[in-house]
């Protein structure tokens, strides 16, 4: 299906580059703007191409610029959080291992957090 002419893109972003390590490519959004609304675009990494997923639209009172820009960044500062999250629990692992050196009350409380960091991510 052809995006209509309103919504077709000046300049596409940049394809997003490879995913590091074993984590999935986090899937970047824009915003294209134009006068009669805001398009929300994801990358397609299957299509190699940014696909139209959402649009705002003008209203009373509404800033169809704004919420679009707050929708984006919502969902790539998710994408971020994740990695950040899976960091930590790496390195809360990593204290883990050494485990003479902690209290029982560390020890234990070091496992509910990395526990409560790996139901973050799933």
């Amino acid at each position: 299906m052809a995006r209509p002419k309103s919504l077709a893109p000046v300049s596409p972003p940049p394809a997003p580059g490879p995913a590091k390590g074993n984590a999935p490519m986090p899937a970047p959004w824009s915003c294209r703007h134009h006068a009669d609304g805001s398009s929300l675009e994801a990358y397609n990494e299957s299509a190699g191409e940014w696909i139209a997923v959402a649009r705002t639209v003008p209203g009373l009172h509404v800033d169809h610029v704004a919420n679009a820009a707050l929708i984006a960044r919502a969902v790539n500062d998710l994408e971020l959080d994740k990695k950040l999250i899976r960091e930590l629990a790496a390195a809360l692992e990593g204290c883990l291992h050494c485990g003479e050196h902690l209290t029982w009350e560390a020890e234990q409380e070091a496992h509910v957090v990395l526990t409560r960091a790996r139901l973050a991510i799933e």
